[in-house]
């Protein structure tokens, strides 16, 4: 929970750094944003990129101004404006009386690959049957564009997100679209099949 030592690297880095990129878990995300404000770093204008959706709105809530202009790659954010996304958003507010989180979108999306698997096998649960028919399935959701790639991982567009503010609020924005991508352990991926 304590990032001085490595910050201190960074602040007196020569030549500076442009960015500062890593993976961090949300406590560990959190506490490193707001010790990054705090040494003076994020002033400096040098960016921190944290991978996998880190900056989701629960966590720019407990970090606070200092995770405005921060910066992640994920696969959806809720101020993507296709019709699939703001239903998606609308409808889960009015049902769940909170804010949409990442996982929510995961858990939405898996639940309707599953009935759209179970519509396609005729409501059998073979295990098989089940993955053949999810493996054929395409659609457009709250992240956009889906669909299976060869090692049935999800194929979605992956984008860089800045956190911004939107109408008074900060929450993470897409800025970048990488294009279609799945897991490292697929061919398609943005690095192409993992060796491990």
């Amino acid at each position: 929970p304590e990032f001085a030592p490595f910050l201190s690297q960074i602040q007196h880095a020569k030549p500076r750094p442009k960015v500062v990129a890593g993976f961090l878990q949300p406590g560990d995300a959190i506490n490193f944003t707001k010790q990054y404000a705090e040494f003076g770093l994020k002033k400096e204008g040098i960016p921190i990129v944290l991978t996998i959706g880190i900056y989701t709105a629960i966590v720019i809530g407990a970090i606070g101004d200092a995770a405005e202009g921060m910066y992640d790659i994920h696969h959806w954010a809720p101020t993507l404006s296709h019709k699939e996304n703001v239903e998606f958003i609308e409808g889960y507010e009015k049902f769940a009386k909170q804010e949409v989180e990442d996982a929510a979108v995961l858990g939405y999306e898996v639940g309707t690959t599953i009935t759209y698997g179970l519509d396609q096998t005729g409501g059998d649960p073979n295990n098989e049957k089940l993955v053949d028919a999810i493996a054929k399935r395409q659609w457009v959701g709250p992240r956009g564009k889906c669909s299976f790639g060869p090692n049935h991982c999800v194929m979605h567009t992956t984008s860089i997100r800045q956190v911004k503010l939107v109408k008074g609020k900060l929450a993470p924005v897409a800025i970048v679209n990488l294009g279609l991508h799945t897991t490292p352990g697929d061919a398609t991926s943005p690095g192409g099949q993992c060796k491990m």
